[in-house]
């Protein structure tokens, strides 16, 4: 072999190792061997930045955990408009894990007693965490972290739900500076007419999706809520000196309904644009609504006329009539006559039902009318058992049902319907 052949095969092995050298640098560098200087290292560590505390690990009851998960994620909408009201923000320290939900207009703070002194805090999925725990197959199970991931463990089944930091959950409404106790029947008053509130607002005009709370300085309280063809008003008394016009967002009222569920004492604040009710060491805080709520003063009736029957009867024929009631608006034939009350419903595919309760009333003339049978439905099933009392005039003006026997004054108005025939 010549000296220059011997020269060209040195020089092309020499490319062939330098070529196979930058193939394993790159590779190096694919798998991740290249230290803090490849994208995906440092991409991971910005999604893990929550990092475990030492020993956050802690055994719960399943029964009392769900009792306050449940509750708080009633506030989250079933479609979030930002991912991270999705989520409930929970926070582990001095013996206590409270939580806490938000979607901004409505927040529920809770807690429950843990046997740990660890401290953390996160937010995980709350839908997510309610369904798990509610299936769980026994009493106690066991959360930790581990990085961003929450463990939730229970003999065998094991979960891993993502987490997100703390100071990425919206902050907590204030604390409104006005204070008072409401009456031991609150959340029987808020029974009687959240059945009534409409579904949305009546276009730009007032807000009918809401229950007007008046508190007067003289010592009364009243909720009324309308859908503009029922109303129902409720009022006690209560001691505040405060005066008081404020319009809650019904929402607001049903979570408030399951808070004071066993709960008698309960402690309002107030503010210019922010409530509060604290019960049993929980706090709902509601955003008022800021639109107008109809003038129900001027509907409101002054008869003498009334009749008077039994709400079990009148509720179950008022349901036996309902089966036949005629589409959309529910149609029931309503008859009063001395001594009684009669019924009859009639079906677009004309089937047809009639029944007749006795009625402590004396006329001199039969009154004919149309009424809703689902309204009245409603009614009876919020009213106490016992007397129901029946005011009207004619039957073409709003008929006034108030129970003979309750805690509280209660009135439900209902317009008449004309079914013709």
């Amino acid at each position: 072999m010549s000296k220059d052949s011997r020269c060209h095969n040195v020089a092309s092995l020499s490319r062939v190792k330098t070529k196979l050298a930058a193939r394993k640098k790159d590779k190096a560098v694919v798998c991740g061997k290249a230290g803090p200087e490849t994208p995906r290292k440092a991409k991971s560590a910005v999604i893990h930045s929550v990092k475990p505390a030492a020993g956050s690990g802690i055994t719960l009851s399943r029964r009392k955990t769900f009792d306050e998960i449940n509750l708080a994620a009633r506030v989250i909408p079933a479609k979030p408009t930002m991912p991270v009201i999705g989520n409930l923000l929970f926070a582990a320290a001095n013996g206590s894990l409270q939580v806490r939900a938000t979607n901004l207009d409505l927040e529920l703070r809770t807690a429950c007693e843990i046997d740990s002194a660890v401290n953390f805090s996160f937010g995980v999925n709350g839908r997510k965490l309610r369904e798990i725990v509610a299936l769980l197959p026994s009493d106690e199970f066991s959360i930790c972290l581990d990085g961003a991931i929450l463990r939730v463990e229970c003999g065998a089944v094991h979960y891993k739900l993502p987490i997100i930091r703390a100071d990425q959950f919206p902050a907590a409404h204030q604390q409104p500076e006005g204070a008072f106790v409401l009456p031991p029947n609150f959340r029987e008053l808020i029974r009687s007419v959240l059945f009534c509130v409409g579904e949305e607002a009546d276009g730009p005009a007032y807000a009918l999706n809401g229950v007007k709370l008046e508190i007067s300085p003289n010592g009364g309280l009243r909720a009324v809520g309308t859908d503009n063809h029922t109303l129902s008003l409720a009022e006690t008394d209560c001691q505040t000196g405060s005066d008081i016009d404020l319009l809650l967002p019904e929402r607001t009222m049903e979570i408030l309904i399951k808070l004071l569920d066993g709960n008698e004492s309960c402690v309002m604040r107030y503010g210019e644009s922010i409530v509060q009710f604290e019960a049993a060491g929980r706090v709902l805080s509601s955003r008022v609504l800021t639109s107008a709520f109809p003038d129900y003063r001027t509907v409101l009736p002054n008869y003498e006329m009334y009749a008077t029957v039994d709400s079990v009867e009148f509720k179950e024929a008022v349901k036996r009539m309902e089966l036949c009631s005629s589409g959309r608006n529910n149609g029931a034939y309503v008859l009063l006559r001395t001594g009684r009350i009669d019924f009859r419903t009639v079906s677009a595919d004309n089937d047809e039902a009639e029944d007749s309760i006795p009625a402590k009333l004396t006329l001199d003339r039969e009154i004919k009318t149309g009424l809703n049978a689902g309204y009245l439905r409603r009614f009876l099933s919020a009213a106490p058992k016992g007397e129901i009392l029946i005011y009207f005039k004619d039957g073409k003006s709003a008929f006034d049902l108030r129970p003979g026997s309750c805690q509280w004054r209660f009135r439900h108005l209902v317009m008449p319907m004309n079914l013709g025939g």
